[in-house]
């Protein structure tokens, strides 16, 4: 063992222990954020999340003397951290934290806080600072305000503050974070090898998105230390490993549960630690402007031509019934499959049982060679972040674009795009509603005239994501529209053209007429 502090906290002993705060593991109510760590990701401006997190902590102080553990000063600890953080806009969040808790069973009389109080609030704000492909970073800043009850190794007695960088890095449904900051206080000196001072804050860790923000599995290393013994392995050095899995009970719901274990015998790492946290989100309302239509559009209108008193309504035609091996077709400016594409959860495989739809795509694309560019256009729900759910709606259609071209596709022909969750077509929580909002469009931008020759392709090429070689048809000629038969002009009626022109009519009359005036 590394030559350790001969005597934490001695000489500095009060009856009601000492004030300062050992608690290494805080909640920061950032979404997707392990336990201790905070992150770049924002939700929708006017986000609102309020939780809690509660620990277990054993032996989170220990009294060392001559390289040897004299007790544990603090044995049995534990910690209620409330918490609220607000997304002011897209960039900006703000965040309120108030622990509460106590600890017993002391082995170390003489510097014993057996008791229950508060800590010191934190008040604290986290900035976005940029995006670059996987990578997000935002600035972080958090005062402690010395609130907490003192002698009980909850709070302390001046005023603190940490600023700091935040990182996340997606590459797929792996997240690497990482949180480095520096803590600012006013140096307390001991009569013993010991220094309460400013530290350096260090995090790093990993989370696995098995189902995104429903199942993530997460993991990492907690750590600080002081400037005036930097990394010396001694009592200014904690550490500490934490990990957990993050579950979606119910809507707005969040459940952390975990456990940490200390990695260096510095103040605050605990021999272990367990943890549950239960969070609340509430997001605003999507804005009137991106409210979707609904599906079907309903036109009233009255019928002037037509005696009938009531209004009539006007719906949109009945589309035609699919036939049984009809999984795509051409309406209008899209291509409109039968059944939605299916995708591997949290990833981008497409599952077996979507294949022939795609494939019925590319043979109808080259049954109208008229179709000269279709855009491929992924949407995501808004389960994931913002940047989760747009790199997903990329790589999604991108698998698309890539199983067209192989299907016979002649690649110019295509390109795809993601819009992430930002043009939902059902609003709510439900998983009806969400998996209606998971969706892949086709649009037709752009249609050749009759005649007019389709661009040049080769039939010999290299696929573009891997070079291997593939074979392409030539697209037949576009033909020309069928002749449309001209009616024939309607000759003007003549109203003369209702009288009989019979002479004989009027003449059968007339004797008709001499009958009944001769007499009786």
């Amino acid at each position: 063992m590394p030559s350790l502090t001969l005597l934490l906290f001695c000489g500095l002993a009060h009856a009601e222990g000492y004030s300062t705060d050992i608690e290494l593991v805080r909640p920061t109510f950032s979404p997707g954020a392990v336990a201790g760590f905070d992150t770049p990701n924002f939700g929708r401006p006017g986000t609102v999340r309020v939780g809690t997190l509660l620990q277990y902590e054993r032996d989170p102080l220990i009294l060392y003397q001559l390289e040897r553990e004299a007790g544990a000063v603090v044995s049995n600890r534990l910690m209620a951290h409330l918490g609220v953080s607000v997304d002011l806009t897209k960039r900006l969040s703000a965040r309120f934290v108030l622990p509460i808790g106590g600890q017993w069973g002391t082995e170390v009389e003489r510097l014993a806080a057996d008791q229950g109080g508060i800590g010191d609030a934190s008040l604290g704000a986290r900035f976005k600072l940029f995006e670059l492909g996987p990578l997000v970073t935002a600035a972080r800043a958090d005062i402690y305000l010395p609130f907490g009850t003192q002698g009980a190794y909850l709070g302390e007695n001046g005023l603190r503050g940490m600023g700091g960088l935040v990182a996340e890095a997606k590459l797929g449904p792996v997240a690497f974070l990482a949180d480095a900051g520096v803590l600012g206080r006013a140096v307390v000196a001991t009569d013993q090898d010991f220094e309460l001072g400013s530290e350096l804050a260090l995090q790093g860790g990993v989370r696995l998105d098995i189902w995104p923000d429903n199942v993530a599995l997460g993991a990492g290393v907690i750590t600080r230390t002081g400037f005036t013994k930097f990394w010396t392995g001694e009592a200014e050095t904690p550490a500490e490993l934490v990990a957990g899995i993050q579950l979606r009970p119910a809507n707005d719901w969040r459940l952390d549960v975990g456990f940490g274990r200390g990695l260096a015998p510095g103040y605050g790492t605990t021999q272990f630690r367990v943890y549950t946290g239960l969070t609340w989100q509430r997001s605003p309302p999507l804005p009137p402007s991106m409210t979707p239509e609904p599906l079907s559009k309903v036109l009233i209108t009255e019928a002037p031509d037509i005696p009938v008193d009531p209004i009539e309504l006007i719906l949109e035609p009945e589309k035609p019934a699919w036939k049984e091996d009809e999984l795509a077709r051409v309406e209008e400016s899209q291509i409109v499959i039968r059944d939605p594409i299916q995708f591997e959860l949290a990833t981008n495989r497409i599952l077996p049982e979507s294949i022939p739809t795609l494939h019925a795509i590319s043979k109808l694309l080259a049954e109208h060679p008229e179709i000269g560019h279709l855009v491929i256009e992924g949407h995501a729900s808004e389960e994931g972040s913002f940047a989760y759910n747009y790199d997903l709606s990329i790589r999604r259609s991108l698998a698309i674009f890539q199983e067209l071209v192989l299907a016979g596709t002649y690649p110019a022909r295509l390109s795809c795009r993601g819009m992430g969750e930002v043009e939902p077509v059902a609003l709510g929580s439900t998983e009806t509603q969400l998996a209606t909002n998971r969706r892949v469009i086709f649009h037709i931008v752009r249609r050749l005239k009759a005649g007019e020759e389709p661009p040049a392709m080769r039939t010999e090429m290299l696929l573009p994501w891997n070079g291997d070689p593939k074979t392409f048809k030539a697209l037949p000629p576009i033909p020309a529209p069928e002749p449309v038969a001209t009616p024939p002009k309607a000759v003007p009626k003549n109203p003369d053209d209702d009288y009989p022109t019979d002479p004989n009519l009027f003449r059968e009359r007339e004797d008709d007429d001499e009958e009944e005036d001769a007499p009786k």
